[in-house]
């Protein structure tokens, strides 16, 4: 039925009208399906509103919260990002995406002083958790780093930012943007050295 959802949904219907009709006791766990699926085919609205039914039954569910957080941040809605992003930090104070979230939505919002201190935290805790045996994604920590180093750099913090583009870059040789970053960073360093 998830399959079918997605389609009425594709063709102009109601996810909730179908969602009805076809699953008799619709419940937390089938809108959770629901919604991570178009999550992953990054159609936003339907997404949101299949994981605000989960709230209704799960209001401290951290998947839901992490992913209701990353929906509004793709769309720009960084106050609701944000708020979604510090109820997964309350629920779960070991969840380091929710720190990377917060943090970048400060850079975004012009508030680089306060993003160093959650970038820092959720590189602190992305290694803390690999220490206790779990895999590290490398492109996602990749992206945290490369936040902490913009954070730096809009800080005046060049060194320190240089620090984390060269991490970055070793982590995912192409990641976008960070060689010119590392250049423009350099270019800074040097300048101030008179060189």
């Amino acid at each position: 039925p998830h399959i079918e959802v997605g389609d009425n949904y594709l063709r102009g219907g109601s996810i909730d009208g179908y969602v009805q009709r076809f699953l008799l006791d619709p419940n937390a766990n089938e809108y959770l399906k629901i919604a991570d699926s178009f999550l992953l085919m990054r159609e936003l609205d339907p997404a949101i509103f299949a994981y605000e039914k989960v709230l209704e039954d799960e209001p401290q569910n951290v998947h839901v919260l992490g992913n209701l957080s990353y929906a509004f941040l793709e769309k720009g809605d960084y106050e609701r990002a944000l708020d979604f992003a510090t109820r997964v930090k309350s629920a779960d104070p070991y969840e380091s995406s929710a720190f990377n979230n917060v943090g970048y939505i400060s850079l975004q919002t012009g508030r680089a002083e306060e993003a160093i201190p959650e970038l820092e935290e959720a590189v602190r805790l992305t290694l803390l958790s690999h220490t206790k045996g779990r895999t590290i994604n490398d492109i996602l920590f990749a992206n945290t780093i490369n936040n902490l180093g913009d954070a730096y750099m809009k800080t005046g913090r060049f060194d320190d930012a240089k620090i984390m583009y060269e991490r970055v870059l070793k982590l995912d040789p192409a990641h976008a943007g960070t060689q010119a970053n590392l250049e423009s960073v350099d270019s800074i360093i040097a300048e101030l050295s008179g060189k």
